[in-house]
């Protein structure tokens, strides 16, 4: 038996991707990519290590169930990725950003980009 050694992130800030203040129903697989593409270049271009989780992490390996959100795990400190979203607001408005202990969870509304 092979066992893989994976990095933990857990310790980690989480963050909620959404692409309006309340979403009652699941988003097309479409705009969730945007929003994971966009959070994802704008974490890599910080050196933020990240990997995304939940309904959306399920969606990339075949579920078809859909998801409202994109769920992001950063391991980084919380005021960083924050000031880092904030700095992006071109793609990001930061709904809350409330560190609870060594976790965090920060709420973020995707701006879809048009005419690109």
């Amino acid at each position: 038996m092979t066992t893989l050694a994976l990095p933990v992130l857990f310790r980690c800030c989480h963050i909620q991707i959404m692409t309006s203040p309340s979403t009652p129903q699941t988003i097309p697989q479409d705009r969730l990519d945007a929003a994971a593409r966009a959070t994802h270049n704008l974490l890599q271009a910080s050196s933020f290590s990240h990997i995304f989780g939940g309904g959306y992490q399920l969606l990339m390996m075949g579920n078809t169930s859909g998801t409202k959100d994109v769920d992001v795990y950063v391991s980084s400190n919380a005021s960083k990725v924050k000031k880092a979203l904030q700095d992006d607001s071109n793609n990001f408005g930061v709904i809350d950003g409330t560190e609870k202990g060594e976790e965090c969870g920060i709420r973020v509304l995707h701006h879809q980009q048009t005419g690109k």
